[in-house]
């Protein structure tokens, strides 16, 4: 077996040359290190604190009140600043500020925590209010056209707008923040939260703006909705106080929770000196400006209720349109029959339905009561105002034939049919015919309208054995006897403007409730006034 050769012992190193023991060339000025302190070596901590490379972006500051734009640091509490600028804001490459893109509508303050081990620093997190980003543009990237009249430009974003705006709330107060949009072509510059943006928005997408603004402040659609329901003493002043109520108790739940959280370690002596108070509740404003946003909700919302109201829609506005005839007493014998022989002179039932419920009620009489071979007057006595109005439809005689059947009306209650037993006349001579001369001209405006259904059959019933439809009339009689002022005015105090306001809302609301139960015959689980939702 061959041994490998061992190898010779290895000599101790020669010593380096002289020029190997010369300092390195110094590297260039702009490219040179400053020189430490001491020869020795820097300790790791020292390292840390030396400068970084210059092509590394710098870190961000740990302050995120500064990622947002000066003017919204004004309007927010510190608290909201640093929660608002770590949720929507972070830093570019060159360190600068920069809304992030993934952007939601609503965005909340973090929740305060529900142990606390140390004592907290200020009441803000119990008193966060949410915020909500309205970017139509930026978030649905929508194609919005310039607002201006003679311009057609397309809109693009021209960054944030400088106002944050407080929104009056249920039991609080929220904030709320958009962009500024600007025309490629005329330069105009308009806010993202205007109506001339916000009425190019299908439905999809408008009816998730939740406020109505004002000049300074602004108000979220619930506490508006709470004005439209049209009950007596439902006015600003009662939806004031039970705001004030509701925020009152809203806040006091937030101070509890506060000075609990405070208490507990004041009882510990774990902290010395005092906690900062809670801060005071935000003012509500006034009946007033309650009264002008309900005006402004009603203003935006104009053209579909002249459409509703006109019967644009197919909708049927139902006013009493019905004037007491000048009686010297409504008590008379005689009041009875002349107001339905009035009613007379104005419908006539149909004849179909006539011989229909006649034939139905004389084969119960035969078959219930025992009545043999009754004669039809015989048999009309016995029909109930209930029955007529359920299985009779009613039209309008027309305009001449009603001037005809009134006028002879009048002059048969003139005279002495018109009186009764104690010579007592029903009617007042002098103010009857002063009324029927400024009233005659007017039985075109009770007819009815031409090509609008106003009877809906909602079912059939069997009477003597004959089956009979059942109809809804939208014009009945019964559906006017709360149509009065005081459903639609809730209070005394309301200026014109204001008056009018509620009495367009009223009767708005009122012909949707008309209307719906004689379109469908029952309602539905679905209960809205509002027409860009109920018909998309």
């Amino acid at each position: 077996m061959v041994q490998p050769a061992e190898s010779p012992a290895r000599s101790p190193p020669l010593p380096p040359p002289a020029a190997a023991l010369l300092p390195p060339p110094p590297p260039p000025a702009a490219a040179m290190p400053p020189p430490p302190a001491a020869t020795k070596a820097p300790a790791p901590e020292e390292q840390e604190e030396m400068p970084r490379p210059a092509f590394l972006p710098p870190q961000p500051p740990a302050d995120s009140a500064e990622l947002l734009p000066e003017s919204w640091r004004a309007a927010l509490t510190v608290e909201q600043q640093q929660w608002i600028g770590r949720v929507l804001f972070s830093r570019d490459s060159r360190g600068r500020s920069r809304l992030i893109t993934e952007l939601n509508l609503w965005h909340h303050p973090p929740q305060t925590r529900p142990v606390y081990n140390q004592p907290p620093a200020s009441p803000d997190p119990f008193f966060a209010c949410r915020l909500f980003l309205w970017m139509p543009h930026r978030i649905w990237h929508l194609q919005l056209t310039c607002p201006q009249p003679l311009c057609t430009g397309t809109m693009t974003k021209a960054g944030l707008y400088r106002t944050i705006r407080r929104v009056l709330d249920i039991n609080g107060w929220y904030l709320m923040a958009t962009e500024y949009l600007e025309c490629r072509r005329c330069k105009k510059k308009v806010v993202g939260w205007s109506q001339g943006i916000i009425r190019q928005l299908s439905p999809t997408y408008s009816c998730q703006f939740p406020a109505i603004l004002t000049y300074r402040l602004s108000c979220d659609l619930r506490v508006v909705a709470q004005l439209r329901s049209r009950t007596l003493g439902n006015g600003a002043n009662r939806l004031f106080n039970t705001l004030r109520e509701n925020h009152s108790n809203a806040w006091m739940r937030r101070a509890i929770q506060y000075l609990g959280v405070c208490e507990q370690f004041l009882a510990l002596c774990s902290v010395r000196g005092q906690f900062p108070p809670p801060p005071q509740m935000p003012p509500l404003p006034s009946p007033i400006w309650l009264l002008t946003v309900y005006s402004y909700d009603v203003l935006t919302r104009l053209d579909e209720y002249k459409a509703r109201i006109t019967s644009t829609f197919g909708s049927i506005l139902k006013m009493d349109s019905t004037k007491k005839a000048s009686v010297t007493t409504e008590t008379h014998e005689l009041y009875p029959p002349f107001m339905r022989q009035l009613s007379h002179c104005i419908f006539e039932v149909d004849p179909r339905d006539a011989r229909r419920l006649i034939e139905a009620k004389r084969s119960q009489l035969e078959g219930r009561h025992g009545m043999v071979a009754p004669t039809d007057a015989e048999v009309i006595k016995k029909i109930s105002k209930k029955e007529w109005r359920l299985h009779c439809r009613r039209r309008t005689r027309g305009p001449e034939e009603s001037t005809l059947l009134i006028q002879e009306l009048l002059d048969t209650f003139g005279g002495p049919a018109g009186r009764n037993t104690l010579d007592v006349p029903l009617l007042n001579a002098l103010r009857i015919q002063d009324i029927w001369s400024t009233q005659r001209a007017h039985p075109s405006c009770i007819q009815d309208p031409p090509g609008v259904q106003l009877y809906t059959q909602t079912g059939r019933l069997t009477k003597g054995g004959v089956s009979l439809p059942v109809y809804c009339c939208a014009r009945g009689s019964t559906s006017l006897e709360s149509f009065h002022l005081n459903r639609f005015i809730p209070g005394t105090r309301e200026s014109a403007k204001h008056f009018q306001t509620f009495l367009v809302d009223g009767l708005a609301r009122w012909n949707e409730d008309r209307a719906a139960p004689a379109a469908e015959g029952q309602e539905g689980p679905l209960h809205s006034y509002s027409a860009p939702q109920a018909h998309p």
